[in-house]
């Protein structure tokens, strides 16, 4: 049994902090819309990581503070049924000046009740807080994959 460490998400978090912060440096020289894109690239990678190992308070980060409530309700029914196994971050598309994107991904996963590999289309909402120079997730769509498991005759 592999022991994971806190530490290494830890890292992971400060460095996409930095690089957020080196987004906002680079401002003024024009470069701003790659480096955000990147930056949201790393946050959807992070955050679904962390989903996917259970790591929803480190996935917090990635959320706005409003929406905090209604992330743990989404999270606490996830955990209950759901296990992911795999993600894979499939598209992203940047609209309004790049300051929100939908993020398609693909999640694998099994339910406690059918435990059957199944897979679901996630569209994740995101959008920038400038204040913050951080992407945040406005809507994970973990619904989709609710749908999907309590319709088993899909499968």
């Amino acid at each position: 049994m592999a022991i994971r460490s806190g530490s290494g998400r830890q890292v992971r978090f400060f460095f996409i902090v930095l690089l957020g912060l080196v987004t906002v440096s680079c401002a003024s020289l024009g470069h701003t819309d790659e480096k955000i894109k990147q930056l949201l690239k790393l946050s959807a990678d992070s955050f679904n990581s962390d989903i996917r190992w259970q790591e929803y308070k480190e996935a917090k980060n990635f959320v706005p503070q409003s929406e905090e409530d209604r992330y743990w309700a989404e999270v606490d029914r996830m955990k209950r049924d759901i296990r992911l196994t795999e993600y894979q971050i499939r598209d992203i598309d940047f609209s309004e000046k790049n300051r929100f994107a939908t993020v398609n991904i693909q999640y694998q996963y099994w339910s406690l009740e059918s435990p059957v590999l199944r897979s679901a289309t996630l569209t994740q909402k995101w959008r920038f807080n400038k204040h913050k120079s951080t992407w945040q997730v406005v809507d994970p769509d973990f619904n989709a994959i609710r749908k999907i498991s309590s319709n088993s005759s899909q499968y």
